[in-house]
């Protein structure tokens, strides 16, 4: 019969408040057989707190000891955002593995049926199949990317709005922050495979090579989402200049009308003023007149069609 026994203890006896403590858990068998596929849970209870790592390069990150290892990976659930990003360690040796989260992580929980649904007893298996969950969460996260990606350029194409660009501008953040937790988790993976830990057999580094692949193509896939929305914003662009350069066109038109009736309504006085009154009298000076006006309303406008700044449809 196997007997184990679990303590815990904590490192200080009187705690203040925001004051940092340290728990401690000790798991000792007092039988003569050895026990596997032994798991348990501790959660914080009261007021305590679990201090998670803020930096992307600490939630992605590890430390390869002689006989452990201690790793730290992220979980995103169905959507990526800085916040609410959980991050996971793991511990796990030849004969143990251990997991330490802030709170209930999907991943894990199906990672366990997994686990023992396929029997899984290898310490090193078992973290590869939380990695595998984990990952997977990656792939769903990239699928709901590309489809808010297509909708952004179908939007920015019929309807272009400012709002349109800050979703744009919005989504690349993530995009570049993601792209940032794939790069520092498969750096992980890469010193994991190439590790010489002896429980590490070649089984367990050839399914830590595959997840190796896995983020590596999940990093393709978020540059192309990357240039994809570059592109939208470039079309956003385009439609804003056509906009522009319309109303431009449009004012153009409207001061053409506004120098015609101008010169019309002006131009006689102009005439009168420099010649006096009596010329309009004369019948000739009137044909003059009116070839100066119609000349006056012609030149401005070939001129501006020449220089393109009028077009007729």
């Amino acid at each position: 019969k196997i007997d184990l026994e679990l303590t815990k203890t904590i490192d200080h006896n009187e705690v203040e408040i925001n004051m940092p403590v340290i728990f401690t858990l000790t798991v000792q068998n007092k039988s003569t057989v050895n026990a596997t596929g032994v798991t348990g849970n501790d959660t914080l209870k009261g007021t305590f707190t679990l201090l998670k790592p803020s930096d992307l390069s600490m939630m992605s990150s590890i430390y390869i000891m002689s006989d452990k290892v201690l790793m730290y990976f992220a979980s995103i659930g169905r959507e990526f955002d800085r916040n609410t990003v959980a991050p996971i360690t793991i511990i796990f040796s030849k004969n143990f593995l251990v997991t330490v989260r802030t709170k209930e992580v999907d991943a894990v929980e199906r990672a366990k049926g997994r686990m023992h649904k396929d029997k899984t007893d290898s310490p090193a298996s078992m973290a590869y199949v939380i990695l595998d969950e984990i990952t997977t969460e990656y792939y769903n996260y990239l699928e709901l990317i590309e489809d808010k990606t297509a909708n952004m350029e179908e939007t920015v194409l019929e309807n272009s709005t400012p709002e349109n660009m800050k979703q744009i501008f919005n989504q690349k953040a993530d995009l570049i922050s993601f792209n940032k937790l794939l790069w520092y988790e498969r750096g992980v993976l890469f010193s994991l495979k190439k590790s010489e830990l002896p429980f590490m057999t070649n089984r367990v580094r050839m399914l830590f090579d595959d997840l190796h692949d896995d983020l590596t193509r999940q990093i393709d896939i978020v540059e192309t989402f990357r240039e994809i929305l570059s592109d939208a914003f470039t079309a956003y662009l385009s439609v804003a200049s056509n906009k522009i350069n319309n109303s431009i066109r449009g004012l153009t038109v409207v001061m053409l009308y506004l120098t015609i009736f101008t010169t019309v309504t002006s131009f006689p006085n102009t005439v009168a003023t420099i010649f006096g009154i009596p010329i309009f009298g004369n019948s000739t000076d009137w044909r003059i007149i009116i070839l100066l006006l119609a000349l006056s309303t012609i030149i401005p406008l070939v001129w501006l069609l020449k220089k393109r700044w009028v077009k007729f449809d």
